[in-house]
């Protein structure tokens, strides 16, 4: 028999959860994409890997990590680590105490060329569906 699709995904799980989480302003996107430009800090979501979770590697379940990539409209150092160090901590713990979320953490990073900004790693678990009969 056929199995039955999830109702959603894996990454629009995550996009649902993560959407509330973030700062009112802030504009979500949740494929990878570059704006051609940041007027207004902005997010997106990228599929990392895929990898047997190690600790279980015969139980079919999956590391799923996740990269969302927070740029800050600030192009300058200083700016940049002021406009979002506090509020990407603060975004951190939220991420830590979604059910899914096995582990985050964030690196700073040229979001663009120009835009500054965090790479945070989000691991997710998934398990294989099981056929119904």
């Amino acid at each position: 028999m056929a199995r039955k699709k999830p109702d959603a995904g894996i990454r629009s799980t995550l996009v649902n959860g993560l959407r509330p989480l973030l700062p009112r302003g802030w504009k979500l996107h949740p494929y990878r994409t570059v704006p051609d430009d940041i007027n207004q800090t902005t997010v997106w979501v990228k599929l990392d890997t895929i990898d047997k979770l190690p600790e279980a590697p015969q139980s079919g379940a999956n590391l799923v990590t996740f990269v969302v990539t927070v740029a800050s409209t600030k192009v300058l150092l200083q700016e940049a680590d002021a406009d979002l160090d506090d509020r990407v901590i603060e975004l951190m713990h939220a991420l830590d105490a979604l059910p899914l979320v096995r582990r985050a953490s964030a690196r700073q990073v040229a979001a663009t060329d120009v835009h500054l900004g965090f790479d945070i790693s989000v691991e997710v678990l998934t398990y294989p569906i099981p056929d119904k009969e």
